[in-house]
């Protein structure tokens, strides 16, 4: 499974998890607290407010994400044109309609609230954030959404609040919590389209039709259930499509996953290969849960949401249904708007809410709540249907083949719940869940599932994060003179090792531009290198800016000069071996696709690597050096790697002009991994050539106190840790992230105590882990130089 799609999906699925669990939570509280006619009464209120909702997107949003997945460049613009006119959308609309409610409606305040949920749903990011590359940021938004929810609703029936209004003000309080950080994020970002993006927007105008109609089908289930059987099935049926929801979690992932695949393989990839795993995806993810959930409906919902709500079992199994034939139908009509066929979309769209609407007020004087499951069932069923139809003499896979695995695995889940069917409703659901596990294990043994996220990648030609990480097309360079290049220097207390290194890279590159940057050291540091530097400019900061910070200094410095290309950062207790610049230089010309090019990083003496490969494992935020890779005839001399080591980097200036720095809230240590982390998220690649090879006295420069956890100094100990904290909220996806944190708090403080038998490093290591969740992710504190602050020899 390639890495986007990968990263995509743990994002997804730890998201998905946690939401649909607080929203089984919220809806359980619920119905305990109202009973079946209140709840009713309030998802009927809430589905009014949601006709709003679907008015004001009026396909929109659609062509906003389908367009962004197609350039990832202007997906900014694209998503704030799209709020724009949403925003102008929602309040022509809640005007006439809070008119309506105060004229006639039994419950006005109720309505009006419900109704502004219209306002916050402009701001939703689901889809466009998928295309933007921002799906991790999304689901932490809808995450923190839902928890906000679950608490004002948890208060109000702890305080026994019964009027359904204050449950309203609480969906609309949880809505705010997710609108007002995107507000303050699009703020900020482009906003102009060109001229023929905003024909695409006015495009949305015949789609809005197609988009309403498969919206409505959502909407007028309970609308209808409420006018045609009152409150009571209103509110049988909303605990029953909690639970089909729920159920839904892996298919809804699948189908944020796999729809910027689809819009971009329509126009620029294998359109048939990627629906046909989109298929197979999606089968996998709902068929097998679909047919577990009918096996043990009836007692989960008794058991979850009382005695009285066990009559729903029958609307829960037709949700089942439903929610089966849309997960895998869906695709269909998805490649249809992807590949523009607006007409056969709209009109599948059209049967679909017609359909479900005749059928609806057909069956639910008969089968109440159920017969209103039912009609959209069957109502999906046609719309995938006609949507299989028009695609048919495009698809190059049989349309079943996709079925036939998970339909086994499917079989497998309904005969473990039917053996256990007398057990307790929760035993049940996990040994179906245990025969799932083992019938996609058996698949996966046979390539079939493994295979889904590669191919998806390789059918659609789409790459997750697309528009975090920009295609950069490299452009033929010549090789740079050492005098278009220049060395920073950082010197804290080592003032005779800064001095040493200053003169091997003078004996390598005569020419070469070298910066000096006394980083506010306590001793005689700034006398000993005023003195002693001949072939250097020397910077002195008052007070120690931290390692990045020092650098940042330096740079600043060295691009006042346009002339620079490259700037070249050393340790100052290393030594530079001979053409060592040249060998960097002569690399970044040959690849001007790397945004940071490194070296061979040896000992004092030679006889030991001390880097010359970046390894970094995000579940432990451990960085490594790794040998270099194989090559044709042995060991290869430049290779690509995932980090360069700050003790020998050469940098592209353009980079550097163009905003990229040192983050300097980590101080010390780990910055070199974030600044690798910046250049790759640019498009940019890390180069190494092991030719530049760079002499280093590992821990020349460490003084202070003794060692606290191994060799490690507290100094160290402190900004080691608090740096990997930071790290790992300012990078990880949302799932890695609570891994990775997980590790540095409970296994890493627990192996320290075990191996080194310590326990005296605990409070400093616990206070940074506090410092690395303290700091504000992504704001970095610069520190411009001033004349007075400099000294030139």
């Amino acid at each position: 499974m390639s890495r986007g799609v990968r990263e995509a999906l743990v994002a997804l699925g730890a998201g998905a998890l946690v939401q649909r669990v607080a929203q089984m939570v919220a809806t359980i509280i619920l119905a305990r607290t109202l009973g079946v006619a209140g709840l009713g009464e309030l998802a009927f209120s809430i589905q009014l407010g949601m006709v709003l909702i679907y008015l004001a997107d009026s396909g929109v949003r659609a062509v906003v994400v389908r367009e962004a997945a197609a350039q990832p460049d202007q997906a900014r613009q694209w998503l704030y044109a799209s709020m724009r006119i949403r925003l102008m959308l929602a309040a022509a609309l809640y005007v006439p309609f809070a008119a309506l409610v105060l004229s006639f409606a039994s419950q006005p305040a109720l309505l009006l609230v419900c109704g502004a949920l219209v306002f916050p749903a402009v701001f939703d990011l689901k889809g466009i954030a998928d295309a933007l590359g921002k799906t991790r940021r999304e689901v932490e938004l809808e995450g923190l959404t839902t928890m906000a929810h679950v608490a004002l609703v948890a208060g109000l029936a702890l305080f026994g609040v019964k009027a359904l209004v204050w449950y309203a003000v609480a969906q609309l309080g949880a809505r705010l919590v997710y609108a007002l950080p995107v507000v303050a994020w699009i703020r900020g970002g482009p906003r102009e389209l060109p001229a023929d993006a905003r024909r695409l927007l006015r495009m949305a105008g015949p789609l809005s039709v197609a988009q309403l109609a498969n919206n409505l089908v959502y909407a007028s289930d309970i609308i209808l259930l409420r006018w045609l059987a009152g409150a009571s099935a209103a509110g049988l049926y909303t605990v029953a499509k909690r639970l089909a929801v729920g159920a839904e979690v892996p298919v809804s992932i699948v189908g944020r996953l796999v729809q910027p695949h689809i819009h971009h393989a329509a126009s620029r990839g294998d359109a048939g290969a990627t629906l046909e795993r989109a298929q197979r995806a999606a089968a996998y993810a709902i068929i097998p849960i679909a047919a577990g959930g009918c096996v043990v409906a009836g007692p989960l919902l008794a058991y979850l949401f009382g005695p009285s709500f066990h009559g729903a079992a029958w609307t829960l199994r037709w949700l089942l249904v439903g929610s089966a034939i849309l997960g895998v139908g869906s695709r269909y009509g998805n490649m249809l708007f992807a590949q523009r066929r607006h007409r056969p979309y709209l009109v599948g769209l059209s049967l679909c809410l017609a359909s479900n609407i005749v059928l609806s007020i057909a069956l639910i004087p008969f089968f109440g709540a159920a017969g209103s499951a039912a009609a959209s069932a069957l109502a999906v069923l046609i719309a995938a249907t006609h949507a299989n139809l028009s695609l048919r003499p495009h698809l190059t896979f049989r349309t079943g083949a996709p079925l036939v695995a998970p339909t086994v695995v499917a079989t497998m889940v309904v005969l473990a719940a039917w053996l256990a069917n007398d057990w307790h409703p929760l035993v049940v659901v996990f040994l179906g869940g245990v025969a799932a596990g083992l019938g996609l294990l058996m698949f996966e043994w046979r390539g079939r599932l493994s295979s889904i996220g590669a191919g998806l990648t390789r059918s659609s030609g789409w790459q997750a994060g697309q528009a975090m990480a920009p295609e950069f097309t490299p452009q033929p360079v010549l090789p740079a003179s050492p005098d278009e290049c220049a060395a920073v220097i950082v010197n804290y207390r080592s003032a005779d090792l800064t001095i040493g290194c200053v003169n091997s890279l003078a004996r390598t590159a005569p020419e070469l531009n070298i910066f000096v940057v006394e980083n506010g050291s306590e001793d005689d540091s700034r006398e000993v290198l005023t003195c002693g530097l001949d072939d250097a400019e020397l910077i002195v900061s008052e007070k120690n800016l931290g390692f990045g910070g020092g650098c940042n200094l330096g740079i600043e410095r060295a691009l006042a000069n346009p002339r620079v290309r490259y700037v070249l950062l050393v340790n100052p207790d290393a030594e530079a071996e001979p053409e060592m610049v040249a060998h960097l230089l002569e690399t970044a010309a040959r690849h001007p696709e790397a945004g940071i090019v490194g070296g061979r990083v040896l000992s004092m003496d030679g006889e030991s690597v001390h880097y010359e490969n970046g390894r970094f494992t995000w579940w432990s935020l451990a960085s490594g050096h790794a040998p270099a890779p194989e090559g044709k005839d042995g060991k290869a001399v430049e290779f690509d790697t995932e980090f360069i080591t700050g003790a020998l980097m050469l940098i592209d200036a353009s980079l550097l002009r163009d905003g990229l720095a040192f983050d300097e809230n980590y101080f010390l240590y780990v910055e070199d991994l974030d600044l690798c982390r910046q250049v790759r998220a640019r498009g940019r690649t890390l180069r190494v050539t092991t030719k530049a090879r760079l002499r280093h006295m590992d821990g020349g420069t460490q003084r202070g106190d003794g060692a606290i956890l191994g060799n490690m100094r507290p100094l160290q100990l402190q900004c080691m840790t608090r740096g990997k904290v930071y790290f790992a909220r300012k990078w990880l996806p949302w799932g890695q992230r609570l891994i990775a944190l997980a590790v540095i708090t409970i296994a890493k403080p627990l192996a320290g105590v075990v191996r080194f038998a310590a326990v005296r490093f605990l409070p400093l290591y616990f206070r940074a882990i506090r410092e690395g969740f303290a700091m504000d992710v992504g704001k970095t504190a610069r520190r411009p130089i001033t004349e007075k602050e400099t000294i030139t020899n």
